[in-house]
């Protein structure tokens, strides 16, 4: 199982995918005055089976892409106990 998780920021999006909790690929772009656009291009030639968004457009990417989201605390939360509860 791959999954994605994109974070939406006002300046930056970055794109991170998971296999078997490592880090199999990550992507940045500008998100520039479009960035469902730049989420797009990010995507291209990506494979991943589950995907969450988080950052300052994750409300317009869970629209535009019909994925869930999270707010940033709660993925900070999540990752924070990922890397240091194991």
């Amino acid at each position: 199982m791959r999954y994605a998780g994109i974070d939406i920021g006002s300046r930056t999006i970055e794109l991170v995918v998971l296999k078997d909790r490592e880090i199999i690929e990550s992507r940045q772009a500008d998100t520039g005055f479009d960035p469902m656009v730049q989420a797009q291009t990010l995507f291209d030639g990506l494979q991943y089976d589950r995907i969450r968004a988080t950052g300052y457009g994750r409300q317009l990417f869970e629209l535009s892409f019909e994925a869930p989201t999270v707010t940033e605390i709660n993925a900070y939360a999540v990752g924070a106990r990922y890397l240091f509860l194991k």
